[in-house]
């Protein structure tokens, strides 16, 4: 017996010094564990703490009221007692001053143990160090606090510009519908002002044809008809503005075509055998253009009409517009008639008729080209005059 006594010492002393190297190993690890490891017994006690925590502080005592104040004890106390009772694990974040004044936040499990039999003998518990996450939360919510006062001052900064700006277009509205009226009313009266012109000169022309019908002198009755004619044209102007979408210009190729019919009914005796050919590309001129513009038109056609197909010869007159370089545009008038003589000469000219072509050549800065034979051609170059243009010339 004495050596079955002796063996079983033997063994016992073995599995006692294997318990005690498995528990240092255990403890070992636990310690160096970076997140603290404690266990408690029923009678919340530690069983086990995280040697480090407790080497920190210098705490001998196993009990939660040494180390943490009495509201997180009394607290930690109260969640033990929850998890042993219900069985069922829980996780809680907190805040927790630690004797040395430290303060940091901490994420807590607790979990209920049991032994083998399945009896609460008491809790095992892990608390992670958040200290650093919450103060990056912390930062990170002073930060969107401070964006959000931001936004806010700039959101009421913008209201405060966009209803600035609603007044502004506001005004801006109601002094454009201002200026719209008052548009309305100049082009109504500037449609006016057009229509009683045109009106008066019809008069005017009116006038001179009743004149003429007491002229018996040839001359005398030449005369009266090319005044005729000119104010005609004229009139004829002031009509396409006040028929015109625009009161700034005209088509000046519709101009053309109505004083080429005009011109055929007035020399009905001499044109009859003679076709109007008109070649217009689109344009547009405005009224300080149109007008001399106009009047140098009539005068060239009228001395076509007049002098280039005698003893009622038949021919064409051809009358062209269109677009030169750098904004000036080309009129052209050529006929197949007698052509003009070898030494004529535009300048030294004495008829009222061709000394006008000169002048009102001039007065539109253009230049004039005369072709003599075979037939005549008058071209003439000019750009589109402003009215400033017009006050300095």
């Amino acid at each position: 017996m004495k050596a079955e006594l002796e063996r079983e010492t033997l063994a016992r002393k073995k599995a006692e010094a294997a318990f005690e190297r498995e528990h240092h190993l255990f403890q070992t690890l636990i310690d160096n564990l970076p997140d603290r490891i404690y266990f408690k017994d029923a009678q919340n006690r530690f069983v086990h703490n995280h040697k480090v925590q407790l080497e920190r502080f210098g705490l001998k005592s196993q009990q939660d009221f040494d180390f943490l104040s009495e509201m997180h004890a009394r607290q930690a106390f109260e969640d033990e007692q929850q998890v042993m009772k219900t069985g069922e694990s829980i996780t809680i974040c907190e805040r927790e001053t630690w004797p040395d004044g430290r303060v940091t936040w901490t994420k807590s499990t607790k979990v209920c143990l049991r032994d083998k039999q399945g009896k609460v003998v008491g809790t095992f518990g892990t608390s992670i160090d958040i200290t650093q996450t919450k103060r990056v939360e912390e930062e990170l919510r002073r930060i969107k606090e401070e964006l959000e006062l931001r936004v806010q001052q700039r959101t009421m900064e913008l209201q405060a510009a966009n209803n600035e700006l609603q007044v502004q277009i506001k005004k801006s509205e109601e002094a454009h519908e201002q200026l719209e009226v008052s548009l309305h009313e100049k082009e109504t009266l500037l449609k006016e002002i057009h229509h009683r012109v045109k009106n008066n000169l019809q008069l005017v022309s009116s006038l001179l044809e009743m004149q003429a019908r007491y002229i018996e002198e040839p001359k005398a009755l030449s005369a009266f008809q090319e005044c005729q004619n000119r104010v005609r044209s004229m009139a004829l102007i002031h009509e396409k503005l006040y028929q015109s979408k625009s009161l700034a210009e005209i088509d000046f190729g519709d101009y053309i075509g109505s004083l080429a019919r005009l011109f055929m009914r007035t020399y009905h005796t001499s044109a009859e055998n003679v076709r109007l050919e008109i070649s217009v590309q689109p344009t547009f001129l405005n009224l300080e253009t149109a007008i001399p513009f106009g009047l140098l038109l009539n005068e060239i056609i009228s001395n076509c009409l007049e002098h280039a197909f005698p003893d009622q010869r038949p021919g064409v007159i051809r009358v062209s517009l269109k677009p030169a370089a750098d904004g000036q545009f080309t009129l052209t008038v050529e006929d197949d008639g007698v052509g003009l003589p070898e030494k004529f000469d535009l300048q030294q000219n004495t008829s009222l008729g061709l000394r006008l072509i000169c002048i009102l050549t001039e007065q539109i800065h253009g230049s004039i080209q005369i072709r003599r034979q075979p037939g005549a051609a008058f071209i003439i170059t000019a750009q589109e005059i402003k009215i400033k243009e017009r006050i300095k010339a």
